[in-house]
């Protein structure tokens, strides 16, 4: 089941890099695209949410349709 979740890693690993991207664009000091940084990783965060939670109730009905045709 671990294989299904690839996809919520790459999406970590996207938004992770667009984000230290976006932090260091003005320059390595803290300043105002270190918001910007934040707000890509939020969005990130609950983006790769909403694909793991779908990911869950996917494979889950997955589980219950092969256990329902096991018992036929």
């Amino acid at each position: 089941m671990a294989s299904n979740y690839s996809q919520v890693f790459d999406i970590l690993k996207t938004g992770t890099e667009m984000a230290g991207a976006a932090a260091l664009a003005d320059s390595p000091a803290p300043g105002p695209m270190d918001l910007v940084a934040l707000g890509i990783l939020g969005i990130t965060l609950v983006v790769s949410g909403g694909v793991a939670v779908g990911t869950y109730i996917n494979s889950t009905a997955k589980e219950k349709e092969k256990s329902r045709v096991i018992a036929l």
